[in-house]
């Protein structure tokens, strides 16, 4: 596990539009069951049935615009089918996104490859995944110390903290790169894994986030689908109290937090689309927003006010929660910003830095926002296809610095 630091470069990405889709007769004879489709999908591929697997592929395009993955393979099923016209469509739209393949990987683009166009398209997707961005790499913690998903800047100890899945370990790191235990999961403070942690220096406050899943060492099967936020003094690591997610006989993990200035915290369930509310000194969370529309909601940012929250969704983007109407609506964006496969997500001087690894390249771009908070007006690549580092996920902002997890290469 790397731990890196970044300085942001701003600059300027123009994006424009180009849609590709089905039939509303082809959408409305198919599932709107994701799984259900890719099993479809699956089996008209295995039986080369062309136009079948371009249907379905299409489908899921249309449920799930953000997934590149999709997105690459309609390209190849109309170029299966010498649609060609659509599968170029679809390539321009890509390109115009940021998004990098090389078709030539695949024999299914040969119809296309005797076209000028395809020539074109194809080599600026290629050079799209050259690294961009500059970092260093902090620290390196070894294999044995797990999976690592939590981080934020603890100005009180001047160091990084983090938080293990593997087995609730919570470590200091420096930015020298020296790091050491602080505290782990054991039977008098309850944790199981940690996936996120809050640090409130001034309140001598630090928060985590912990759910009993298999990744944790000390799993037990009849602790299946718990999770609770755990409030510990700062200073001396001594545990406050424990918030337990409401019943509701349903599976849980806390997996993302964010405090507004005035202490209130807002947390994002990675197994189900809700998101909770602890208000500062209150003594239980309550749920805040839920939908059936949202697949899997990731990072949570909220804004300087503490009246809107942001949550992203590796699948459907970024959702905007105004707290004071209750609305909640997708942040507006140009069609061509693909938003998929964000991980991290944090408010910086009323802009939002994402983090997605869920993506070809994987990147990090500081969006700018309109003064309502409403709509992407400008897209500035932070990092872009590090060369030596792979899945960067969760970060923390702090002193005009990025630091951000990642796995080496």
């Amino acid at each position: 596990i790397e731990i890196t630091m970044i300085r942001p470069v701003i600059l300027s990405l123009l994006l424009m539009l180009t849609a590709a889709g089905v039939t509303a007769q082809q959408s409305a004879e198919l599932p709107e069951n994701v799984s259900q489709l890719r099993q479809m999908a699956n089996q008209a591929h295995a039986a080369g049935d062309k136009e079948a697997f371009r249907t379905v592929v299409a489908r899921l395009h249309e449920l799930r615009p953000n997934n590149s993955e999709y997105m690459y393979q309609l390209v190849l099923a109309h170029a299966a089918l010498d649609e060609l016209d659509e599968a170029f469509n679809m390539m321009v739209t890509m390109q115009r996104q940021g998004l990098s393949y090389d078709f030539n990987d695949s024999p299914d683009s040969m119809s296309l490859r005797d076209k000028n166009l395809y020539e074109y398209l194809n080599d600026l997707m290629v050079k799209a995944g050259t690294p961009m961005g500059e970092y260093q790499v902090i620290a390196s913690l070894d294999s044995e110390v797990g999976r690592v998903e939590a981080i934020d800047w603890d100005s009180s100890r001047e160091a990084l903290l983090v938080g293990t899945v593997t087995d609730g370990r919570l470590i200091s790191v420096t930015r020298d790169g020296g790091f050491r235990e602080l505290m782990r999961a054991d039977s008098d403070n309850g944790l199981w894994g940690i996936h996120d942690l809050v640090v409130d220096a001034a309140r001598n406050r630090l928060w985590l986030l912990s759910s009993a899943t298999r990744f944790f060492s000390g799993y037990d099967q009849t602790d299946k689908g718990r999770s609770a936020l755990f409030e510990f003094k700062l200073d001396t690591l001594e545990l406050v109290k424990r918030y337990p997610v409401p019943v509701d006989g349903m599976p849980h993990l806390l997996g993302s937090a964010v405090m507004s200035a005035n202490g209130d915290l807002f947390l994002a369930d990675h197994s189900l689309p809700i998101v909770y509310m602890l208000k500062a000194g209150g003594d239980c969370m309550v749920p805040v927003f839920a939908s059936k529309g949202l697949v899997a909601l990731r990072g949570i940012a909220v804004s300087a006010s503490g009246e809107v929250v942001y949550v992203a969704d590796r699948e459907m983007g970024i959702l905007r929660l105004d707290l004071s109407s209750g609305e909640a609506k997708s942040v507006s964006r140009a069609e061509t910003l693909n938003l998929g496969g964000i991980d991290g997500l944090e408010y910086v001087y009323g802009d939002l830095l994402v983090i997605q690894n869920g993506i070809r390249p994987q990147r990090i771009l500081r969006l700018m926002l309109d003064d309502a908070g409403t709509r992407v007006t400008e897209i500035a690549p932070v990092m872009v296809a590090p060369a030596d580092l792979d899945r960067p996920n969760y970060g923390t902002v702090s002193d005009e610095r990025v630091y951000f997890l990642a796995r080496a290469k």
